[in-house]
């Protein structure tokens, strides 16, 4: 009975454990590598370890015998598991990169998880807010030198206009002004006629 309570306690305490682990992400910036240990690899015994991405697509896969290795499509060059450790190591992330990855070991026809890790690649959505943020400043600066060229030729035609008034002003006023000189001329003179033809009759 003691021994059924401890063995249940360990397994309690080694599954918190492990969700623990699990529940820590790992946060590595776009470009950047990563790795991703498997915890009490010292007493580990098996034929074939395997590492998962999402439960399901094979990263690659390592024989403890013959020291092979296995590096499926998407990870020839990405990933690389260390022979000592049995830790993958991730290079050169991308967003394609960010999920959960498991290890699974192959030992007389049974399998089980090893080690789950999740991975978070940080940097593409920065990258993208940036790249959102400075198109909006172009597009603002573009909306306010228009904004200032429709202002300026606005006012270059309100000027154009009170200066062509003005002119029309100012030249029928001195048209006017001409007129009545005129008209006061032709008065003065016809004024002037009848006096010169009295004063010449007289001396006759």
């Amino acid at each position: 009975m003691e021994l059924r309570k401890t063995l249940f306690f360990t397994a309690v305490v080694f599954s918190t454990m492990t969700v623990s682990r699990a529940a820590e992400p790992l946060f590595v910036p776009e470009g950047g590598s990563v790795r991703l240990d498997v915890p009490g690899y010292e007493e580990l015994q098996f034929h074939t370890l395997s590492w998962k991405f999402n439960g399901s697509a094979f990263v690659l896969k390592y024989f403890s015998q013959s020291k092979g290795l296995i590096q499926f499509e998407g990870y020839d060059t990405a990933a690389e598991v260390d022979e000592k450790n049995f830790s993958l190591l991730l290079k050169n992330v991308s967003q394609r990169h960010s999920g959960n990855y498991t290890a699974w070991i192959l030992n007389e026809g049974k399998e089980r998880c090893v080690a789950t890790r999740w991975v978070t690649v940080q940097g593409q959505q920065k990258e993208n807010s940036n790249k959102l943020s400075i198109g909006l400043g172009t597009f603002a600066i573009i909306i306010i030198i228009i904004i200032i060229i429709i202002v300026s030729i606005i006012s270059i035609i309100i000027i154009c206009k009170l200066y062509k008034r003005n002119r029309i002003t100012s030249g029928g006023s001195q048209i006017h002004m001409k007129c009545k000189a005129e008209y006061a001329s032709v008065k003065v003179q016809d004024a002037v006629a009848p006096a010169s033809s009295a004063l010449g009759g007289g001396g006759c």
